[in-house]
C-alpha cells in the first residue's frame, strides 16, 4: 500500500488530523498507529479502509493506492447487532470474504494475530474472550 501526501481535516472545526502523510507498507509489514485519544487514529484507519466512511465528518486529500491488497477494518466497539452473530455469520456479510480462496482465509489469522477462525466460527462475538472481537479482520 502506498500512501502519498494524505491530509485529513475535521470538518466540524477545521482541525488538521493528518498533514501530508506519506507511508509505504509492503506485504508482510506490521505497523502501529499510536497517539492520544481524539487525534485521528481511527479516522486514519477508516480512511485507509474506505474514505467514504469518514466523508461525513472529515475531508481527505492525497493519494492512497491499496495495490490490490485486501484491507479490513473493525470499529473499536462492535455494534450490538453484530454481537449476536457467529464469527462465520459476521464474515459472510462482507463481500470480500467471498472473494478469498479457502487457502487465503486459512492464512488470515497468521496475518492478523487472531486465533484460527475455524476454532471460533460458531461462537458469537459476544461470547468471545474480552477484546477478541476486535482481533478478527472485517472482510471488506
Amino acid at each position: 500500500m502506498q500512501i502519498q501526501n494524505v491530509t485529513i481535516t475535521h470538518r466540524k472545526d477545521n482541525r488538521l488530523l493528518l498533514d501530508h502523510f506519506t507511508l509505504s507498507i509492503q506485504r508482510g509489514d506490521t505497523f502501529a498507529v499510536i497517539g492520544e485519544e481524539g487525534n485521528g487514529k481511527s479516522t486514519l484507519l477508516q480512511c485507509l479502509y474506505d474514505p467514504k466512511r469518514i466523508a461525513s465528518y472529515a475531508e481527505v486529500s492525497g493519494h492512497i493506492d491499496r495495490q490490490g491488497q485486501w484491507i479490513g477494518y473493525l470499529p473499536q466497539e462492535m455494534p450490538a447487532a453484530n454481537l449476536a452473530q457467529t464469527v462465520y455469520e459476521y464474515c459472510c456479510t462482507h463481500p470480500a470474504f467471498w472473494e478469498q480462496s479457502p487457502k487465503e482465509l486459512s492464512q488470515l489469522p497468521r496475518h492478523t494475530a487472531a486465533r484460527p477462525l475455524r476454532r471460533r466460527t460458531h461462537q458469537t462475538a459476544a461470547r468471545l474472550p474480552a477484546n477478541e472481537p476486535s482481533r478478527y479482520p472485517a472482510a471488506g
